[in-house]
Parts: C-alpha cells; structure tokens; sequence
C-alpha cells in the first residue's frame, strides 16, 4: 500500500514576487500551484523582503507564510546600516532558522517537507520526524570558473560558513534531489556523495502560448537571467560586438536582475553600445512574446545547474544557444531542438550566432517544433509530478 501523502512543505530562501527571486523561487512556485491543481495540500515557508514583517497569504490554492526575521537587509527597504548588511547573517542565523522549525510543528498533517540547499536553511529540521528531502539549485560554495569549490578568502568570508554548512547537511542528507545530472555528479565528486543517491527530477512546465504584440524580428539577440558574470553576459555582449563589427545589423537585449557589483559595468556597455538594452526584472508573461520573437535566444553561462529560462525560451519555440558545460546540455540536443557551446569563448560565441542568424525559415520552424514537443515529451506536470510524488512516497515509506 502507498504511502498517503497529506501535506507538502517547501522551505526556500525567497518566493515570486520578491525583489530577491530567483530560479528557485520560480521552481517552488510552478510545483507548488501544479501539486494543488493535482489535489494536494501545500505550504510554503519563505522570508518576507521587509524582515519586520510576517504574514500569510493564499495564491492558487498555496499557503504562503513570509517569516519576519530573515538574515539579509535589502536596500530601500531597511535602514541600510553596515552592521545589519555584514552581521545579520551570522546573529540570525539561527534565530531564523529555529524559526523555521518551529512553524513546521506548528502546521498540521505534514508528510514531507523539501529544502532548498542553498541557504542552509534544514539545519533544525532533520529531527522532525518528518522526511526532508534537500533540493540541490546551486550551492554558495560553486565555483563558476573552475567549477570545483571556491577557495576561503578574506573577500568571501561573509558568506563561505553559511556555504561550508550547505555541504555538510547535503551530505548528511537522507533524501537530495537535483533538476540536472550535472549538478548531481558534482556534489559526488566534490562533497563524496556516494553515486546513484541523488534523484534526478527535472523542473516542471508546461507549454503555454505566449500573448505576444511583437513582431518577429531577426536582428534581435535575447537573453534573461541574472545578469552576472556567471552567466556569461559580458561575453555575449563581446560576441554581438564582434558581429556589430562586420556589419552585422543585430541588436541584444538583456532582461533581469542586476546586482550591486555589476551597476558599474552595465552602465558602462549600455552607454557605450547603443544596440544593447538593459530592460530590467521581468515577469514571465512578458519574457515568453520576447523567447518567441527573438531571432536567437543565447544563454552562455559560465556555470548554471538548469536555467529555468532556458526552458521557457523552448517551450514557446526559441531558436535557443546554451553553455554545454552545464544542465543546458540535458535540455538540447544539438541541432534537433536547439544549439550547444563551450563557455568564456566570445569569438567562437560570435561565430555561432552568426551561424544560427543564417538559419532558413524551414529550419527554424523545425527547431521551433522540436523544441517544443521536447517540453511537453519531458517537462510536463504529468511526467514530473508522477516521478516528484513517487520520489516522496518512498521517502515517506523509508
């Protein structure tokens, strides 16, 4: 007899809607509301952007509580003292997380509760009777350059302790599931993870028809995401510099978050190059008309685990060029649903747009096709969720 699953909760540093939202947090989201669609109870447990504040809130049938209390302070949003940006982390840091557990005991009939690892925010949650399952997104300690574990320094002394304790309670770990391969063989080869004991489940999306006013355009590079170093924004900027160089008439446009350390830089390329648009943090109804439009949608991270907007820019048909050195390369198939190439190479990036932008209207909607049957084929709530909620009932039954 299967376990009866009663209650799901998720724990993870931000949801949608916060100025600190992420991959995961769209992970969380599109899993939660697909789980209630399928008749299950769920819950999520976040901290709220002003960490004065706390709340519940009910979206698409999930219960959201945003805690008060977390360990950042958010400019504009909390006096922006020194010591609350380089202390809070480590005064709070248990403070909230024992936070955490303790609303945990305090929600009824739960069954299983899964963890982002980023963060370490399982810490008091291994001894609740209840299984824990660590989600693997990326750990603080990745190196993006080297793609072992970063090395201690004065510079990431902040933060290499929280890291260092991710780690340990993957390690330590029951239960671990991870959306790529290529993030589970890195926690095996760098934190000694024994093969084969992490579960491979892939995020969850359905292919939806974008509202779109834009025209299709062939002169327009696309890409969403973080707009950091990691994921290899400066060098595609360079590659479409090259091509601008040779006449050829394109223009990038880059949608996301830009961090504090990067301000400088974006400035810096948005003045200097007037084919290059900095549009700002975008929801996803308005990314998907941009992923269909887009001659070509390049996302040629350094390091990633697996781009949630890579496979949006699939699911709406993108003519899609993504880093082979990461979870990508499980998404595509070179040539059939969309393109591969190494990372940190600008001109070889170069060459390769140049390459796809010559690519004939038949080709293009062949791609298009396939990339989109290879969404439905592989990333639906019907074949995620199957392996998601088999995966939690063998937890529950160990």
């Amino acid at each position: 007899m299967k376990p009866i699953i009663n209650h799901i909760v998720f724990v993870l540093r931000e949801f949608v809607g916060s100025i600190r939202a992420g991959g995961i947090s769209t992970y969380v989201k599109e899993t939660s509301e697909s789980l209630v669609n399928y008749g299950y109870k769920v819950t999520v447990l976040t901290a709220s952007d002003d960490t004065r504040e706390e709340k519940i809130c009910f979206e698409n049938g999930v219960t959201i509580h945003y805690l008060s209390g977390g360990e950042f302070c958010l400019q504009g949003i909390e006096t922006d003292f020194f010591y609350l940006k380089k202390f809070r982390p480590i005064y709070r840091f248990l403070s909230y997380r024992w936070k955490l557990k303790k609303t945990i005991e305090q929600l009824a009939d739960v069954s299983i509760i899964e963890v982002a690892e980023y963060g370490a925010e399982g810490f008091f949650l291994q001894n609740l009777g209840i299984p824990l399952v660590f989600r693997l997104h990326l750990p603080a300690l990745y190196d993006k350059e080297s793609n072992g574990i970063i090395g201690f320094s004065y510079k990431n002394i902040q933060y290499y302790w929280r890291g260092l304790i991710e780690l340990y309670l993957v390690k330590k770990a029951k239960f671990r599931s991870s959306p790529s391969q290529f993030l589970a063989k890195w926690f095996e080869r760098e934190v000694g993870i024994v093969q084969n004991q992490i579960k491979i489940i892939p995020y969850v999306l359905e292919v939806r028809e974008p509202i779109s006013t834009i025209t299709n355009t062939k002169k327009t590079i696309f890409f969403a995401g973080a707009l950091i170093k990691g994921k290899g924004i400066f060098d595609l900027i360079e590659a479409v510099a090259l091509l601008r160089q040779e006449n050829t008439n394109i223009c990038l446009n880059l949608a996301g978050y830009i961090g504090k350390k990067n301000l400088k830089m974006v400035a810096f390329y948005e003045k200097k190059f007037e084919w290059c648009r900095f549009l700002g943090l975008q929801n996803r109804e308005r990314l998907y008309p941009q992923y269909k439009a887009a001659a070509i949608c390049c996302f040629p991270s350094r390091a990633d685990n697996f781009p949630f907007t890579c496979l949006e820019a699939l699911s709406v048909g993108g003519i899609v060029l993504g880093s082979n050195n990461c979870g990508i390369s499980e998404m595509i198939t070179e040539g059939k649903n969309g393109f591969l190439i190494p990372p940190k190479d600008p001109k070889l990036l170069a060459e390769k747009l140049k390459t796809l932008l010559m690519l004939s209207d038949i080709d293009r909607a062949r791609i298009a096709k396939n990339a989109i049957e290879s969404i439905k084929e592989n990333y639906s709530h019907e074949v995620i969720l199957r392996k998601m909620i088999a995966y939690y009932e063998g937890c529950i039954g160990n």
